[in-house]
């Protein structure tokens, strides 16, 4: 039997959507968080967001969903879905939340969806092929 969504009430087509959260280009020079690139840019271990993202990544996290990074495009690079990872932990550090990931995959998906200026998060169906 099929695990039910963590947002199994927002559906697309009878089909359960994920989450992606909206981090800026880590060469962006103005960054509203420091979030946890690794080095290539694409796979990010942890960011501090909000409390509107903490709940929905605890929601993924005890549905043992992947979490997606559309990252921003920036300096000629496109906007893209770089990678997916599960939520680790959720931890509350003075107003904004910490998250770390635990085993973020590599992935080089075309956004379906541009969220708007300052929009954190969006729910969309999980990329093709994932």
């Amino acid at each position: 039997m099929a695990r039910a969504s963590a947002f199994a009430g927002r559906l697309w087509q009878n089909r359960p959507v994920a989450l992606y959260v909206v981090l800026r280009h880590p060469d962006h020079p103005e960054q509203t968080w420091n979030n946890g690139w690794q080095p290539d840019n694409r796979l990010v271990d942890a960011i501090m967001t909000n409390r509107d993202v903490a709940p929905l990544c605890i929601a993924s996290q005890r549905a043992e969903e992947h979490v997606y990074v559309h990252r921003c495009a920036w300096g000629g690079a496109n906007a893209e879905i770089t990678s997916r990872a599960k939520v680790m932990s959720v931890t509350k550090i003075g107003g904004d939340f910490f998250v770390s990931f635990s085993t973020p995959e590599l992935m080089a998906a075309t956004p379906r969806l541009q969220p708007s200026q300052g929009q954190d998060y969006y729910f969309d169906l999980p990329p093709l092929g994932a």
